[in-house]
């Protein structure tokens, strides 16, 4: 997936780094194993414990007759630092000329550019795996999407891809399960399974010590965990934030737990019996008497919690929440990852987002569609989401042909169904003058996350400013060359690596208002000869009104037929027949 400029670049070297390199002993081409930047790696022997080792390398041996050739280029300049040092011709014509004069007699519709696109096309081809093909095919430098940083593939898969005509430099330094490519977070089941048995004796024993807000604290983590397990949503503060986003009957849920993006990007993920039932048959109950409990202590507390127990919406309070005894009363307060961490409840040293990546990596191997998995976890091709106005696929199919593989894999987890307290402990004894006080108005969820969005726009503003006015100095936009308007722009859009900055196209919009303003107001034409377009993403179908939506049209459906049946159309003015 190389270029042939950048192939030429191959170093030969023995040692392994992030991109392909020539050993000159083994004739073989060996990197690190890929995976997207930024992305987690196990920093301390107890968190490598945790997770599947990964591999020290690829390595893809050369087919036997490339090998001989190199091996005799290798006699001949045994300095050689890289493959484009072995490039010998007696008339001095480089090698680029002489590929594109070859290629020109042979196949000259075809540039050496092309050739750059067949690797990739082909792994695709194979695995009908766009993150494969991506990550297989990738530079260190390449942008990858966030969908590349949850899967992995490991040493076995990797050499029955590759067909390599010599696997002993696999096997002698790594097992066949070790990671070839791909996210390192790669939780071991057996380990996984066991804290979460930990946590549901924790719990048992916190019940029964009678504390009511540690108990709910803890058995709030524990739901809150069940179900970043089941859906694989992100680990965002309040990715639960209503019990109207739970339809029940039909079993899913809506999300919208990303952080970043102007558009509505929520979606709906199935739900497991186990969960479903965990949720009605035991979490409800237990806020209904959680509401018993608090209300003495707050009152208008104590009224949200009993809404949201009868699985309607409160403005001030969220599904999962945690509760705090401070100064100003009994106060609640959002569930995060940090709060579930501080708490010590799992065991595992490694962060809640693990889930996310153990569906991405577990429904592969189950032979799920990897287009439906970026449905599941909210991922989606630029200009090609999964299910959406413009796509050929049906939301409802492909979650009834995924639902058994989420359902084996959530069973997998040995989450009990743990019930409340059997005797109700004493209720909370609280301030009479605070008894009633009114809820602070505390933005959450979705809300919340469009607030803290907002702020990263007047962030990147104010960042994109300081860039323009420092690379400016004392000139104006009008006074730059096109080359250094570009190199402007380059800068606002890319960081110091070269890669895609999260916030480069805002900073971008900045500077492209002030080219227009300056046209506008002043006249003056600034020399931009090259200008960047992003492209626009494709708004989510799925809202918050999809959970119970089946059942109104069921509803309605029903209430037209009994009009029909017991209407005399006869008697219908003009305006009512249209109507119906």
């Amino acid at each position: 997936g190389r270029s042939f400029r950048s192939a030429m670049a191959i170093a030969v070297s023995a040692a392994t780094t992030t991109e392909w390199v020539l050993d000159p002993q083994r004739l073989s081409l060996h990197r690190k194993p890929p995976r997207r930047v930024p992305g987690w790696l196990p920093s301390t022997d107890n968190e490598r414990s945790w997770v599947k080792q990964a591999a020290p390398a690829q390595v893809i041996p050369l087919p036997p007759d490339i090998a001989e050739i190199f091996r005799d280029c290798l006699k001949s300049i045994p300095s050689a630092q890289c493959l484009g040092d072995l490039w010998q011709h007696r008339e001095g014509v480089s090698m680029l000329s002489y590929l594109r004069q070859k290629l020109a007699e042979t196949i000259p519709r075809v540039t050496p550019g092309m050739l750059r696109e067949i690797f990739p096309q082909r792994l695709y081809e194979t695995s009908r795996d766009p993150d494969f093909a991506r990550l297989a095919s990738s530079h260190p430098q390449t942008g990858l999407p966030g969908s590349c940083s949850y899967a992995n593939w490991d040493l076995a898969q990797f050499e029955r891809l590759f067909h390599p005509t010599d696997g002993e430099d696999l096997k002698a330094h790594a097992s066949s399960n070790d990671i070839a490519m791909g996210s390192h977070l790669d939780p071991i089941e057996s380990l996984l399974a066991n804290a979460i048995k930990q946590a549901s004796q924790v719990l048992y024993e916190m019940r029964a010590n009678g504390d009511v807000l540690s108990f709910h604290n803890a058995f709030s983590a524990y739901v809150a965990t069940a179900l970043l397990a089941a859906t694989g949503a992100r680990p965002v503060r309040d990715p639960f934030e209503s019990a109207r986003h739970f339809d029940f009957n039909e079993r899913f849920v809506y999300l919208d737990d990303k952080a970043s993006g102007d558009l509505r990007q929520g979606r709906l993920v199935p739900l497991s019996d186990r969960i479903c039932h965990f949720l009605r048959n035991q979490y409800f109950p237990h806020l209904a008497q959680l509401a018993t409990l608090v209300a003495p202590a707050n009152r208008t507390l104590a009224d949200n919690i009993s809404r949201v127990a009868k699985g309607e919406h409160s403005d001030v309070l969220p599904f999962i929440f945690l509760l705090n005894d401070s100064d100003e009363g009994l106060v609640w307060f959002s569930l995060s990852e940090a709060e579930i961490q501080a708490m010590g409840l799992f065991a595992w040293p490694l962060p809640l987002n693990l889930f996310r990546h153990r569906l991405s990596q577990r429904l592969r191997k189950l032979n799920v569609d990897p287009e439906v998995i970026d449905s599941l976890l909210g991922h989606a091709e630029t200009g090609a989401a999964t299910h959406g106005d413009y796509s050929f696929r049906t939301w409802a199919k492909d979650m009834g042909e995924v639902r058994p593989a989420l359902e084996q894999l959530f069973d997998a987890l040995p989450f009990e169904e743990i019930a409340s307290w059997d005797i109700a402990p004493p209720p909370l004894a609280g301030n009479p003058a605070l008894q009633n006080t009114e809820q602070r108005e505390t933005l959450y969820g979705i809300r919340a996350r469009a607030k803290r969005r907002t702020g990263r726009v007047l962030s990147a503003m104010r960042d994109a400013k300081r860039q323009i006015a420092l690379f400016l100095g004392n000139r104006n936009l009008a006074d730059l060359t096109a080359d250094q308007v570009y190199e402007l722009s380059k800068q606002l859009l890319l960081q110091r690596n070269g890669l895609p900055s999260a916030n480069g196209f805002l900073k971008y919009k900045l500077l492209i208002h002030r080219v227009e303003r300056e046209w506008r107001n002043h006249g003056k034409r600034v020399r931009l000869t090259r200008r960047f377009y992003q492209v626009s993403q494709e708004q989510s179908p799925f809202t918050k009104v999809a959970p119970g939506a089946q059942a109104l049209v069921h509803s309605l459906r029903k209430k037209v037929d009994e009009i029909f049946r017991t209407t005399r159309f006869e008697q219908l003015g003009v305006r009512e027949a249209a109507a119906l």
